[in-house]
């Protein structure tokens, strides 16, 4: 399987060694397509964000390429729980079924508002931004002063509405994710690791379950 490039419609293809991922014995060619490149990316956001099993993550579009992969794997990667944004009925539902545990609508405006009442009180460790625009810097006001993360990697709605002084204000980090060659060369190692994470989800619905006996672990 290859990494992104040109020429894909050909019978035959040459690339680089390193462009290519060898698919494991039963998974199809075709799951390991839909898998690999955004699965890899929510793998090496998950991996940069550092989760230490006990934290509380906000999903930006939990139901879309790379963060339905987000949803499905940050609770057995190391969150303790997972909200996320969706904007329609039918993709919220979609992220529940993910393993979200609340999903607010990011179609509305002023949609961070929500956010303390979804998280019960509590605040956000981490957030997956990929929405930008506006409401980047109305999460900032639900989040975990001093280790609070901001895992920027996408602008649906334009560059993220954050200044310096807004992180500096809360002592937030803010960690970009993406668009220079040593991500890229991250995202390419990580698809060999994510297409091992196979079992990820049934993994996940032993703990919604509580069929779980002693700790789950998944070993890539």
């Amino acid at each position: 399987m290859l990494s992104t490039t040109f020429g894909a419609y050909a019978e035959y293809l040459a690339v680089p060694a390193s462009s290519v991922t060898v698919v494991p014995d039963g998974i199809g060619a075709a799951d390991a397509v839909a898998v690999a490149n955004m699965g890899a990316v929510a793998l090496c956001l998950l991996r940069a964000a550092r989760l230490t099993g006990t934290e509380s993550v906000l999903v930006e579009v939990a139901a879309g390429e790379v963060g339905g992969y987000l949803t499905q794997l940050a609770r057995p990667l190391g969150a303790a729980r997972v909200t996320g944004t969706a904007g329609s009925a039918a993709k919220r539902q979609h992220a529940r079924s993910l393993g979200a545990d609340a999903v607010l609508d990011h179609s509305e405006p002023g949609w961070p508002g929500g956010l303390p009442a979804a998280l019960g009180g509590a605040t956000l460790d981490v957030v997956f931004e990929s929405i930008g625009g506006d409401t980047a810097g109305q999460v900032l006001e639900a989040m975990t002063p001093l280790s609070g993360r901001i895992m920027f990697y996408g602008l649906l709605a334009g560059p993220p509405a954050i200044t310096p002084l807004d992180l500096l204000r809360r002592r937030l980090t803010l960690v970009g994710c993406g668009g220079m060659p040593g991500w890229v060369t991250l995202v390419q190692a990580a698809r060999a690791d994510v297409l091992a994470l196979e079992d990820a989800a049934r993994a996940h619905q032993r703990l919604q379950d509580r069929a779980a006996i002693g700790k789950i672990i998944l070993v890539p």
